[in-house]
């Protein structure tokens, strides 16, 4: 179950970021994050949400951790970015 959904993941076409619910920590990021939001997923595994240079509005980070909690997915969250 694993497998698929790590290949349903990297297939898909929206842009989706993996990220703990408890402290927000990136896990995981898919190429189509990587190209929407120009941070590649390297850097973006290990940082913080709140710690991302794209958030136009500060008060999203936690916006996004809010949405996830108890979810354990948030979908069409829209963010402004710097990008």
């Amino acid at each position: 179950a694993q497998v698929l959904l790590e290949a349903a993941f990297r297939a898909s076409q929206d842009a989706m970021l993996l990220f703990r619910e408890s402290d927000g920590m990136v896990v995981d990021a898919n190429e189509v994050w990587e190209g929407a939001m120009g941070i590649s997923r390297e850097a973006l595994i290990g940082q913080r949400l709140a710690a991302l240079p794209l958030w136009l509005d500060p008060e999203d980070p936690a916006r996004l951790l809010r949405a996830a909690r108890g979810r354990g997915a948030v979908l069409d969250f829209a963010i402004q970015t710097r990008r």
